[in-house]
């Protein structure tokens, strides 16, 4: 291998790395409730998100949008595993396994231990190389499974 494929090959894994941590940032969000601070350094300004509940497009109330998403839970952990990245110059897809466990609230708003919505699923999408880092572009949640009940839909 020569010097050049060995640079090129160690800055596709620095960009796959890049990407993957993008990921698993993404899933701490939802953990931690940091949208209004984080999401805007997840997303492209135009960034487009799709979960099952429904989908948003701009930074602009994407923190509204996950907020009301999560707003049936207390306590949740967000798992992204097997985390896949193909990279083609400046974009780069992406494709990770999920597992999810949230703690449903009770009426008086008071997270119940014994009541647990768990789902799996696959999160994919597409990522851009800007000039603050790689951002998502667009993702996709496809839940493969679920079990337990949450209540209705958020709005």
């Amino acid at each position: 291998m020569t010097p050049e494929d060995q640079e090129l090959a160690l800055l596709g894994l620095i960009d796959r790395a890049a990407v993957r941590e993008l990921v698993d940032r993404y899933a701490k969000v939802f953990d931690d409730r940091s949208f209004t601070a984080l999401l805007p350094t997840l997303f492209v300004p135009d960034g487009e998100i799709r979960l099952p509940p429904g989908g948003h497009r701009g930074l602009a109330g994407m923190d509204d949008f996950h907020r009301d998403v999560m707003r049936p839970f207390g306590p949740t952990q967000h798992l992204f595993t097997n985390t896949l990245v193909d990279i083609e110059g400046d974009q780069a897809t992406f494709q990770a396994n999920t597992h999810v466990t949230h703690t449903v609230l009770k009426d008086d708003g008071t997270a119940d231990d014994d009541d647990l919505f768990l789902a799996g699923g696959v999160l994919a999408g597409v990522t851009v190389r800007t000039t603050a880092g790689w951002r998502f572009q667009k993702v996709t949640l496809d839940v493969i499974w679920r079990q337990g009940d949450f209540g209705p839909p958020a709005p």
